[in-house]
């Protein structure tokens, strides 16, 4: 008997026990700075902080991630009411390809035989989630997003536009990365990306060379972390605004100063009716300039500005070449235009003399010398002047003068004679008006008409 009261006192002894201790799922976790979570052991220090912990698992989780960090750290102060309360729990955990950490606000319900349950669990949207991807952007991803999505065009007046592909030479350092999570990425990102990102800060230095010009310069990228897919996506790019771009060496020595000269002087120049085509060689201009390279596709652009020699009239001669590269022949000549021009003309105080012909060609007749002086400007802005003409032999000097007046057009001059100019002995063989138009081959004028061709040149 005294055995049994005992064991009975024993057992009530630990009852009392265990009532005192307290069930820790009636006693909330407390807001702390420290992690409570065990990951190797899957628990807390605490029962209910341990619900908590199965209720992100399962819900949140879901088996596709692996919590490694619990803290709480705000709850409301209403444990002692024993009926609801709010836990807010920063959590941290992993997959395969980033780490997390992430805000949640747990409602928590009480009851005399469970204790606190988590009721409802939802992220706490005035927290910033956190993405730490395990890797940065590669090099392969950076170029291959280079090729896709990037072009760099300059500024300058020939607007060149550098595409990055495999078709090219390219050379590419990556000067600096840089990833950016949470609160450090702009808000404008954020919203992009969604609620778990990261953003990574790329810049490359390159060099292209696509075989007709050489780029140089920076370009950056930024790249956005997906997290549902785990991988690195474009954002996008932006410019230093420092593009240097050079003519690769190849094309200047297909391309030379010296082989366009070469190519204009072997281009045949018609000048007109009644006239023989003309050809601009080294001895024909005094000066020579050349045009930036212009390059569309397989095709390069270039002008040759040439001053024709002479003091008759100021004048610009420009070839516009247009080459075409051929990948088993190289730069051949396409295209040929020629912009021709008088800046001003020079002739009051000249005297120019020249031979009329029956025509341009060689073994042609010979009708007269002629001589044209022109005098001075009148005030209607023409020039005054006299001419001689001199047929069937007769010197051209001891002929009575016949005065004119030249209007000066944008290329050429109409003369107007006080009489008729005869060069010959039929009753048509004469003329009151007649047009001069400029040879730039020679830096002389010249008429051309059906019956008769004459340069004039000064003495």
């Amino acid at each position: 008997m005294k055995k049994k009261s005992i064991a009975i006192m024993m057992a009530g002894y630990l009852a009392l026990s265990l009532t005192a201790c307290g069930n820790p799922l009636k006693k909330l976790p407390d807001v702390s700075e420290t992690n409570i979570y065990d990951a190797a052991a899957d628990m807390t220090n605490n029962e209910a902080a341990d619900a908590i912990v199965k209720e992100i698992e399962d819900v949140i989780l879901d088996g596709g991630a692996q919590l490694t960090g619990l803290v709480v750290y705000d709850r409301e102060e209403s444990e002692d009411e024993k009926e609801r309360s709010e836990v807010s729990v920063k959590i941290a955990y992993e997959t395969g390809n980033a780490s997390f950490t992430d805000y949640y606000v747990c409602s928590m319900r009480y009851s005399d035989d469970d204790g606190w349950r988590v009721k409802e669990i939802a992220r706490d949207e005035d927290k910033i989630a956190v993405c730490m991807p395990a890797q940065e952007a590669g090099e392969e991803t950076i170029r291959e997003y280079l090729m896709d999505y990037v072009w760099y065009c300059s500024d300058d007046e020939d607007n060149y536009t550098v595409y990055f592909n495999e078709d090219i030479e390219m050379d590419l350092t990556i000067d600096s990365k840089e990833v950016y999570t949470g609160e450090d990425i702009p808000e404008e990102i954020r919203e992009y990306m969604g609620t778990y990102g990261a953003l990574e800060e790329v810049w490359i230095s390159f060099r292209t060379d696509d075989g007709f010009r050489v780029a140089e310069g920076g370009v950056g990228m930024r790249l956005w972390f997906d997290a549902d897919e785990g991988i690195w996506d474009f954002y996008d790019s932006t410019y230093d605004g420092d593009l240097t771009v050079s003519i690769s060496d190849d094309v200047l020595a297909a391309l030379s100063d010296e082989r366009m000269l070469a190519d204009v002087s072997e281009y045949e120049v018609s000048l007109g009716y009644y006239t023989n085509p003309v050809y601009f060689t080294e001895d024909t201009y005094e000066a020579v300039s050349f045009g930036d390279y212009q390059f569309s596709g397989n095709y390069c652009e270039r002008s040759v500005s040439l001053t024709p020699k002479g003091n008759i009239y100021d004048a610009k001669v420009i070839f516009n070449l247009t080459y075409y590269y051929y990948a088993d022949d190289g730069w051949k000549l396409d295209w040929v235009s020629i912009d021709a021009g008088v800046e001003s003309f020079l002739l009051e105080g000249k005297t120019l003399t020249g031979v009329m012909y029956s025509d341009c060609n060689e073994g042609a007749k010979e009708y007269a010398e002629l001589s044209y002086t022109f005098l001075e400007t009148t005030e209607d802005g023409k020039i005054a002047g006299e001419a001689k003409i001199g047929r069937n032999g007769y010197d051209v000097s001891a002929e009575d003068p016949i005065p004119f007046e030249a209007s000066i057009g944008s290329d050429y001059i109409m003369i107007e004679f006080d009489d008729y100019m005869v060069y010959g002995d039929g009753w048509w063989d004469e003329f009151l008006f007649d047009t001069l138009y400029c040879n730039y081959a020679t830096g002389q004028l010249y008429s051309a008409k059906y019956d008769y061709y004459y340069t004039l040149g000064e003495e």
